[in-house]
């Protein structure tokens, strides 16, 4: 098996193949017992309820003042079966927050193995070893196997780009929570009035993560409507309103929503000043068009050509795409190091 002592060699191997990484030591606890699934829902900020049994999802914990501890997967095995992994250590804490209900917790890493394919090729280096069909999996589903005479669990895991703007300017008539897509046909401007996309490129289907259709599931239950009355509950018009069910400004999804949100999660910078307490003063370290910039990035490591990310995200010229986001695409050396291996391959 090939390994790699340069990053950068490896970087291309993913981009264009695939590769495998050793990821045993990231901690797995195994939660069990008539309350497993209670207490899950006491720990996470996800709605496992929600989660059927050979499902995965992505979740955060944190501590009593809502401040993230860490972030991590959980997949359900059954009714009361669940197993939580992450970088981090938390068996202390998760300990902590069992008191009071029936459940087990036990933290399974020595006894469980677990690598990661990543790349392109990934789906035919499992057929390769045999492991017929799993190409099928749907994102973050997960399966049991049998290889090489033991036991082996699946799992397929691996957000949308959009501008302000057009997710102010979102409705639910554009949104198919059923195809896991939504449609971008308007946006908002800095007035509030709707018009159309910033240019033709921009009026484009967006694919949706699991994760995504399902907090916009919930959402949509508790979204504001317009134009509601004492006798009539009202239009559920747009999908991120004011309180009203109207469009929301700007500054108030920046000022009342993403700010607060990075300061509570500790994504933060010191601005040197001290309130009257002596306390530094923190600010957000992150403006809106930052989640942009980083779904880019993400569909970029994720393989998708540039074409394919102008699309997701709306650009006009393919241009924008490879200026900004060019350190993510293969360099010259990776281009040479490529030209090294097809010469290996073609004349050994």
């Amino acid at each position: 098996m090939d390994t790699y002592v340069n990053t950068e060699h490896e970087y291309f191997a993913i981009r264009n193949a695939a590769t495998l990484f050793d990821l045993s030591p990231m901690r797995k606890y195994r939660v069990s017992g008539p309350d497993a699934a209670r207490y899950v829902n006491r720990l996470l900020t996800r709605n496992v309820d929600k989660l059927r049994p050979g499902r995965v999802a992505y979740a955060v914990w944190c501590n009593d003042h809502g401040k993230v501890l860490d972030d991590g997967t959980v997949f359900r095995f059954g009714p009361d079966e669940f197993r939580i992994c992450s970088q981090e250590r938390h068996l202390c804490w998760f300990l902590d927050c069992a008191i009071g209900y029936d459940v087990h917790i036990e933290d399974v890493t020595e006894r469980i193995a677990s690598i990661a394919l990543q790349g392109p090729t990934s789906f035919n280096v499992l057929r390769a070893l045999g492991l017929e069909g799993c190409e099928i999996l749907k994102p973050f589903d997960m399966t049991d196997v049998e290889f090489d005479g033991g036991p082996m669990t699946l799992s397929r895991t691996g957000f949308t780009g959009m501008r302000a703007s057009e997710l102010r300017g979102l409705t639910w008539a554009n949104v198919d929570l059923e195809g896991q897509t939504l449609t971008v046909r308007q946006r908002a401007d800095k007035w509030n009035d709707i018009g159309s996309p910033k240019s033709a490129a921009g009026e484009r289907e967006i694919p949706l993560a699991p994760m995504v259709v399902d907090t916009l599931k919930e959402w949509k239950i508790r979204c504001p409507r317009r134009n509601r009355t004492e006798d009539q509950p009202g239009e559920l018009h747009y999908v991120f309103p004011n309180g009203l069910g109207n469009v929301e400004s700007h500054s108030n999804v920046h000022s009342r929503g993403f700010v607060p949100l990075q300061i509570a999660a500790g994504i933060t910078v010191d601005t040197g000043e001290r309130d009257k307490d002596g306390k530094p003063i923190l600010k957000a370290k992150y403006g809106l068009h930052a989640l942009r910039h980083a779904a880019a990035s993400l569909f970029v490591e994720q393989g998708l050509k540039p074409k394919r990310v102008r699309e997701i995200m709306g650009h006009s010229t393919i241009s924008m795409i490879l200026d900004t986001y060019t350190h993510l695409y293969p360099a010259t050396e990776d281009d040479q190091a490529a030209m090294a291996q097809l010469q290996a391959h073609l004349l050994g």
